[in-house]
């Protein structure tokens, strides 16, 4: 299976060879955020703004990319009740339908949900390893004009 096209942005940023840009690719508006969904918990909404605000710092937050990064959030809230019902469950139970020892369910689930997060992390640009190639620049806020004495004086 071949891996899937970068999106012309990531490309600048990892420094691709110019030539083989596409020009008419489309790109989500600049200053369009996602706006958080209603029907969402307390750990989730913390979660949505720990994740845009992370998002914006590093300029890559975008309207389009909302219901990933619902997914993201709700893949991280349920990995987090998942850890905390696997420090009270045993780890080994008994199989209902033949009684043999196996390891418990939660912890797959829990492993399942960790490489979720993970692949919707890497497609938001949040881990270090999505971030490695990514030169980015972040625009600095404008000068104030200095006008009179204050230019040869100080402010």
């Amino acid at each position: 299976m071949a891996r899937p096209r970068k999106p012309e942005a990531l490309r600048r940023l990892h420094g691709d060879k110019l030539d083989r840009f596409n020009p008419d690719e489309p790109t989500p508006l600049h200053g369009d955020e996602p706006v958080m969904p209603d029907a969402m918990s307390e750990a989730q909404r913390a979660e949505w703004n720990r994740t845009t605000r992370h998002l914006r710092a590093m300029g890559m937050l975008h309207a389009a990319d909302g219901p990933l990064i619902l997914a993201y959030v709700v893949a991280v809230e349920k990995l987090d009740r998942l850890r905390i019902k696997m420090t009270t469950e045993p780890e080994v139970v008994r199989n209902p339908s033949n009684g043999m020892p196996m390891e418990n369910p939660v912890f797959g689930q829990w492993l399942k949900t960790t490489s979720k997060m993970e692949a919707l992390s890497n497609k938001l640009g949040l881990n270090p390893s999505a971030r490695s190639g990514i030169r980015a620049t972040i625009a600095k806020p404008a000068a104030v004009p200095v006008s009179g004495g204050d230019r040869f004086f100080g402010a």
